[in-house]
């Protein structure tokens, strides 16, 4: 569908500062009606701060913003969302227990005053009658009175969009919209970006994976930096798009988990001898849902990486939760070196050299009041403590810089709150955590989601590291394709049973999504 090429809105040599730092640099940016623009770029390129503009959380200290042709001056999100400018963020802010049509109107609630009383009553009819259009054209099927924790991912980050377009939004700025959704609903999620699209809204698309804008975008811009870097009114090849945001000269993607890349193919010959046999056992009759019907046993050697996968729903979470001593559902017994000790709950799990990072970094990983420095060492602060328990602040400092360094966390201070690094170098930070804390044994979920393509390629190269000075990690995703090629050994769950074991060169993407998606296998693992 045709919309004339018209700009909607301009971005004029924006910038904006923070204590000692260059954020933004004159960009510019021209957002077009019926049109799809990427904004591409690292961790730390600017892309955040350029969005918080656009949606008025933050002021620019220099350049003007055009709507319509006309300068704006945004004051404040509720003012950008009455320009018709909305951000959908990656995890929307919502109320779980709470139906669609009240997490849509939050806030924005539409009442009317009743013949008894002078108090303003909730107005449901009017509410349903407002969203019923948009659900019937975006939502599919969706129950607007069903509470939001029982919907699908993709369909939360629909309600998100709805509530957007309940208010009128026109210009959509969607930041890592399918960010740990599963193939299948990452697709329906993208074919409703891409209607959108053709019903002539205007949409900033943020995100990390190129594969999708190759697929959905018509135009796009690359920060690096602070600074533009580059635009195109078309769509080029994954390897320009790195080589825009890195100065990288790849092929694609994939480039960086190939052998030849320099990434398995500088890891050190496998450390070899320490077996870490799990043996699982779930309580069936506990109360609480449970997906495993039968015992599981997996071992695990050392200096490989295994890769768990599986569905949105198969059990990978829950059974790495397991294995840390998360989950109350069930009795884990590990044993190792001719020893074996329960793993009862996370503090017994550290004890033994065990360490986990979860999904969702800021809900269950960083601590979000915590400078980095304190995010390094806290499991394990008895490292950096004198004899009476007093931490020694200069050892814990030493030994956090050069966890930092090692690691190449971009920060201006270790008393930085954590919160204000980028997503890629709060990673780096939380892998800092248990190398700080001596694990040999580690699990991690979904370890690259949300950070950019050198980040992912330096957490990969970390992870080779460990593996290669004797150290086993797991990785647990819903998304297994780009990890692939780094994995010595893949492990596919399906509904809480084993639906397929590869290693070496039986690692095949078919075979591996097709174990994904059948019922059947055994559930004893060996390695």
């Amino acid at each position: 569908m045709s919309h004339d090429n018209q700009s909607v809105v301009e971005v004029q040599r924006i910038s904006k500062h923070f204590s000692g730092v260059q954020a933004l640099d004159q960009v510019d940016l021209v957002l077009r009606k019926g049109k799809i623009t990427a904004l591409i770029g690292e961790n730390g390129a600017g892309k955040s701060t350029l969005v918080k503009i656009l949606s008025g959380y933050y002021k620019a200290d220099q350049g003007r913003i055009l709507l319509d042709g006309e300068e704006i001056v945004l004051d404040s999100v509720l003012h950008a969302q009455q320009k018709g400018i909305s951000v959908i963020h990656q995890v929307p802010a919502f109320a779980p227990d709470l139906s669609v049509v009240d997490n849509i109107f939050l806030g924005r609630e539409l009442v009317v005053r009743g013949n008894s009383t002078p108090l303003p009553v909730l107005d449901r009819a009017a509410e349903i009658e407002r969203i019923q259009p948009l659900l019937k054209m975006y939502g599919g099927e969706m129950d607007p009175h069903r509470p939001l924790k029982k919907l699908k991912a993709y369909q939360q980050r629909l309600v998100g969009i709805l509530k957007a377009l309940v208010f009128s939004a026109r210009v959509l700025i969607l930041d890592e919209p399918t960010a740990a959704l599963p193939l299948e609903e990452r697709e329906i999620l993208l074919s409703r970006i891409l209607q959108l699209r053709d019903e002539g809204y205007t949409i900033l698309y943020v995100s990390h994976h190129l594969d999708e804008i190759e697929k959905v975008a018509d135009a796009i811009a690359a920060l690096k930096d602070g600074k533009l870097v580059g635009s195109r009114e078309t769509i080029p090849g994954q390897g320009e798009m790195i080589e825009m945001m890195t100065g990288a000269k790849l092929d694609s993607l994939g480039d960086l988990y190939r052998p030849e890349s320099g990434l398995r193919a500088h890891r050190a010959p496998r450390v070899t001898g320490t077996i870490r046999r799990f043996d699982i056992e779930w309580e069936l009759d506990s109360g609480r849902p449970n997906l495993f019907r039968e015992p599981l046993s997996l071992t695990f050697a050392t200096g490989e990486i295994t890769l768990l996968t599986g569905l949105v729903g198969s059990g990978v979470k829950d059974l790495t939760e397991a294995l840390f001593g998360f989950q109350r559902n069930c009795r884990v017994r590990c044993t190792s070196d001719g020893t074996s000790y329960m793993i009862d709950n996370p503090d017994s799990a550290i004890k033994k050299s065990i360490g986990y990072l979860s999904d969702d970094r800021i809900g269950e990983a960083v601590l979000p009041d915590f400078s980095i420095r304190n995010n390094m060492t806290l499991p394990k602060l008895q490292k950096v403590a004198g004899i009476l328990g007093r931490i020694l602040l200069k050892q814990e400092t030493r030994a956090a810089q050069e966890l930092g360094d090692r690691l190449n966390v971009k920060m201006r201070s270790l008393k930085q709150n954590i919160l204000e690094l980028s997503g890629g170098n709060q990673q780096k930070v939380m892998l800092a955590r248990w190398l700080f804390s001596e694990v040999r044994f580690l699990i991690l979920n979904e370890p690259t989601q949300g950070i950019d393509v050198m980040a992912k390629k330096e957490v990969m190269d970390l992870l080779f590291s460990f593996v290669a000075g004797g150290g086993s990690c797991v990785i647990a995703t819903t998304d297994p394709e780009e990890f692939l090629p780094s994995a010595d050994r893949v492990v596919v769950l399906r509904k809480g049973r084993i639906t397929g074991d590869f290693s070496g060169s039986d690692i095949q993407r078919d075979a591996v999504f097709t174990s994904m998606l059948i019922q059947q296998g055994t559930t004893e693992m060996q390695s």
